[in-house]
């Protein structure tokens, strides 16, 4: 049976259909997907939809090789024109996907807490924000800064050249680290301060390729750390690519959870860089998890002339203020002609006991249908 680009989001950890549209409006102002048809601008919520529902592939693993492909050479560290000129659009797509908010905790306890590195603005940003978790009843056994020795900027890091605690010039970014974290620590909350904190520093590659955040969870793994309850400390829009980065790492024992304060300023082409190395960073994983999807029964959809349909809006329309059709004149198809990529999404239906079929989810689709094949096709 086709499938669509939805497992693949799904697994990304994209499930509202909200957090996809977004993410088809920015593949496509990006240029993914090319020229699209009829497209002029932003997509709108219909259009992104139906690119949803009826792009399909063969499988999961051709989707999932199609995104990858298209992330890949439209948005690691590009800056396509569109997102600056549909910047508007395109940064409420952007809050659709979830990437430009908070991420927070699930549970109370954790074992290990890794605050991970990045430039000085971020890093004293998820200082703050683990603090936070602290204060609002997180407990954690120790704390493991994960550093690397990219060199600061001056223009950028404030505390670069300055003197350290110990004395020592702040160079590089995991000097910066411990340099805020004795800054912080005679201000933490009651029983923050006790908490032990460890440095662990990743040296930079052969020819002084920086370290990512794969290699500084490597380092990590080097210290015999018990498996445990792990919390991430990350910030947005990275905390899924950070997520999936030290899931590929460590193994199946220690439990991850990634969480993502919010910086001042998101901008569309980083947030797309993150959500492109996610999907490069994840590909094992997501090749398992959609592989297990496919095991899965699924129904099959069946076609049901209009007329063959009842509807009971009172027993199954959610949606207030309709009509006896469970129809409301803000989800109202507004059009001339029968588009099936824009009007053909299956719906669900009720079969009864006694054979008839009411429409469960998708009464704005019957309606349309039903005008059109009662009107337009006589």
């Amino acid at each position: 049976m086709p499938v669509t680009l939805k497992p693949v989001f799904e697994a990304l950890g994209y499930t509202d259909p909200k957090q996809q549209r977004g993410l088809v409006k920015l593949l496509q102002a990006s240029g993914a997907f090319g020229d699209v048809k009829g497209v002029n601008g932003v997509l709108t919520d219909l259009q992104a939809d139906a690119i949803l529902t009826h792009v399909t592939f063969n499988d999961n693993m051709q989707a999932l090789e199609l995104l990858h492909q298209i992330t890949q050479e439209s948005l690691i560290g590009k800056e396509p024109p569109a997102f600056e000129t549909y910047k508007k659009e395109l940064t409420a797509a952007l809050a659709d996907t979830g990437m430009t908010s908070e991420i927070k905790p699930s549970r109370t306890q954790y074992d290990h807490v890794l605050l991970l590195g990045a430039v000085e603005g971020v890093t004293n940003e998820r200082f703050e924000f683990m603090k936070r978790q602290w204060e609002q009843g997180v407990r954690f056994d120790q704390i493991r800064m994960l550093g690397s020795e990219r060199a600061l900027q001056p223009d950028t890091e404030p505390t670069a050249g300055k003197e350290g605690p110990a004395g020592n010039k702040v160079v590089n970014e995991m000097s910066m680290m411990e340099s805020r974290y004795y800054d912080e620590k005679s201000r933490w909350p009651e029983g923050l301060e006790k908490v032990r904190v460890f440095e662990v520093n990743t040296y930079n590659k052969p020819g002084g390729v920086r370290a990512n955040t794969q290699d500084t969870i490597q380092s990590w793994l080097k210290t015999h750390p018990d498996p445990g309850h792990v919390l991430v400390v990350s910030s947005q829009p990275s905390a899924k690519y950070q997520d999936a980065a030290v899931k590929s790492v460590l193994p199946e024992s220690f439990h991850v959870e990634t969480i993502g304060a919010v910086p001042k300023n998101v901008t569309i082409p980083y947030a797309m860089d993150r959500f492109a190395r996610q999907v490069d960073v994840a590909m094992t994983q997501l090749k398992q998890q959609l592989k297990d999807k496919e095991n899965i029964i699924k129904t099959p959809l069946i076609a049901v002339a209009p007329e063959d349909i009842k509807v009971d809006a009172a027993t199954y329309q959610f949606r207030s203020g309709g009509d006896a059709n469970g129809v409301t004149a803000k989800g109202r198809y507004q059009a001339d002609h029968w588009d099936p990529i824009l009007h053909g999404d299956p719906i669900m239906l009720h079969e009864r006991l006694d054979g008839t079929m009411y429409v469960a989810d998708g009464h704005h689709r019957v309606d349309v249908a039903t005008v059109f094949r009662t009107t337009h096709l006589k």
